[in-house]
């Protein structure tokens, strides 16, 4: 269980998730993550783009479980959420484009993965929810600030604050994702070797200079931001007993 690094003929990295299970991700598969993308991906100076994929075709990725973070206290909460956002801005910092190959649950720290790569690509049956709400906390990241940035402040409301779980169709409407594909129909495989094929006789240096326009534009808009999710989240950690009662209601919720 780890995640595997490659660089393809047509010198595309692909980043292979691949903890088991649900692709459940917590503090030790982040640094793995983070460690992948400073020692390898980083270290690659001819590749055009970056692919992220699961190699588990019913989970993209999801996390922590509720019995992970139940017994955080304030400090331990503020450690989980800056490991977490050091790893968004590693991926959003790759300074080419970034592919998310996405099948099936998308969860979480999934959905941070997913919100932070700049084409993603999805099949019909993926399925996309941040739980933030339902279990009785803000999203530790700068997810909120990132959906308003991608598909508008309304559909981002609908999405964090309903706390439900949202199609791929759906996500493709809101302009989340860049193509939904029917397995039974289109290869997603196929389609995104096309896609990048895009890539090929592009400059990199053009590349790399147009992604860093769009990012610091995005970032603008995150650091305008008045809250401080990472301390908003640490403090419902910090001797919150309605908390901790709400985390043992719903531990046993398939969430």
């Amino acid at each position: 269980m780890a995640v595997n690094f490659e660089v393809n003929k047509n010198n595309i990295g692909i980043i292979d998730l691949n903890f088991g299970n649900k692709n459940e991700l917590y503090i030790q598969e982040i640094n793995e993550i983070i460690k992948v993308i400073i020692e390898q991906v980083l270290q690659q100076y001819n590749i055009r783009a970056v692919l992220i994929k699961s190699s588990n075709p019913e989970y993209f990725a999801v996390g922590p479980a509720i019995k992970k973070i139940k017994d955080l206290d304030k400090n331990d909460a503020r450690y989980f959420a800056t490991v977490l956002n050091k790893m968004i801005n590693h991926i959003e910092n790759i300074e080419i484009p970034v592919i998310a190959k996405i099948e099936g649950i998308v969860s979480g720290i999934g959905f941070d993965i997913a919100a932070a790569c700049d084409f993603k690509f999805a099949t019909l049956d993926a399925t996309f929810a941040d739980y933030s709400v339902r279990c009785g906390i803000v999203s530790p990241s700068a997810l909120i600030s990132k959906l308003i940035f991608l598909i508008g402040a309304q559909k981002a409301k609908e999405i964090v604050l309903s706390g439900r779980k949202f199609s791929a169709k759906e996500m493709y409407s809101f302009n989340f994702l860049t193509k939904v594909l029917n397995k039974e129909d289109e290869d997603i495989d196929n389609y995104i070797d096309k896609f990048l094929n895009d890539f090929n006789e592009s400059s990199i240096q053009s590349l790399k200079i147009t992604k860093k326009f769009f990012n610091e534009m995005m970032q603008n808009q995150i650091n305008n931001s008045p809250f401080s999710l990472v301390d908003i989240f640490s403090e419902f950690f910090h001797s919150d007993q309605s908390l901790k009662s709400h985390f043992e209601s719903i531990i046993n919720l398939d969430l």
